[in-house]
């Protein structure tokens, strides 16, 4: 893995839900950060992670597997009134995705829970072994 590969330009996941409260994912500074629930101090907890090398050409393969460029820019279920609220935005090496939904994901078989799976476990530190191969991540 290629440990010089670019960070991207622009990366921010969010997530809602009336339960499970507010997730945030976003690059800042070539590391990602994550911030959802409360820390002890009442505020939001959050964390920032500085990836091992391998791990931006790692999640790039993942968005090419996924074909994750061709998203439509809005997923809906107005059949549900208590779901999940999400959005994601990249920009990377002249690339863009822009894509948002209301409980609905894009894609088939866990494509998109796979890509939240691995930028969640980045963002919490949770990198051990899945950079250098294909690790199972749902």
């Amino acid at each position: 893995m290629d440990p010089d590969f670019p960070v991207p330009e622009a990366l921010h996941y969010i997530e809602s839900s009336l339960f499970g409260g507010t997730r945030e994912i976003r690059v800042e500074n070539g590391s990602l950060t994550c911030t959802s629930g409360q820390s002890s101090e009442g505020g939001p907890s959050e964390r920032g992670v500085a990836p091992p090398p391998g791990t931006w050409l790692r999640l790039w393969d993942l968005l090419e597997e996924l074909d994750a460029w061709h998203w439509a820019g809005y997923y809906g279920n107005l059949t549900v009134v208590d779901g999940v609220s999400w959005s994601l935005d990249i920009s990377w090496k002249g690339r863009q995705l822009s894509a948002a939904g209301y409980h609905s994901w894009p894609g088939k078989d866990r494509e998109f829970a796979r890509l939240m799976t691995l930028l969640r476990r980045l963002a919490q530190g949770e990198h051990e072994g899945w950079v250098a191969g294909k690790a199972q991540l749902v």
